[in-house]
């Protein structure tokens, strides 16, 4: 199995833990764990952005820390479970949460300055990704607009199975 693949697995499993927040109205014990898995996996998958053609040391920087945010977040979605917790709104000043926050957004903005600049990959895609981090976070800090965080959420995923096909190619 490729990186790709593993990428494009993660993707289908964020969208689904997504569904079953949407459906049960927060988190909850099973999506919680879902998302555990769905992170864990996108956490390994993210390195197929490493030998990518025309990649630069700034764009691998970024793909270390989206990965590290990406097991932090794993983390904390286990911690999540039997919490009560609904919303990122109820960890959002927690460390862990903020770490993996940090990690992934300079991250994301390290990766998608590389989308933008590489000819192998739309650059819509770029946008998605650091529009989308952004407002997962305004999400998690602001309780009116924890809406953002599912929404953007399913963009993100879409967003990165679209370059898993694509790298899966290449």
């Amino acid at each position: 199995m490729k990186l790709a693949d593993v990428l494009i697995a993660g993707c289908i499993v964020w969208l689904v833990s997504e569904v079953l927040e949407f459906r049960a109205g927060g988190f909850d014990d099973t999506n919680s764990l879902v998302t555990a898995l769905a992170f864990g996996i996108i956490s390994i998958g993210i390195w197929v952005f490493w030998n990518a053609r025309d990649q630069e040391n700034y764009g691998r920087v970024g793909v270390a820390l989206t990965s590290l945010g990406m097991v932090l977040f794993t983390i904390l979605s286990v911690l999540t479970v039997g919490t009560g917790i609904t919303s990122d709104v109820g960890h959002a000043d927690s460390p862990l949460f903020l770490s993996a926050g940090a990690a992934t957004t300079v991250g994301v903005t390290f990766v998608s300055i590389w989308i933008f600049r590489t000819t192998q990959l739309p650059k819509w895609t770029g946008v998605i990704l650091l529009v989308g981090t952004l407002a997962a976070l305004v999400g998690a800090f602001a309780p009116n607009l924890v809406v953002l965080q599912g929404i953007s959420s399913v963009f993100l995923a879409i967003a990165l199975t679209r370059v898993g096909l694509i790298l899966r190619k290449a």
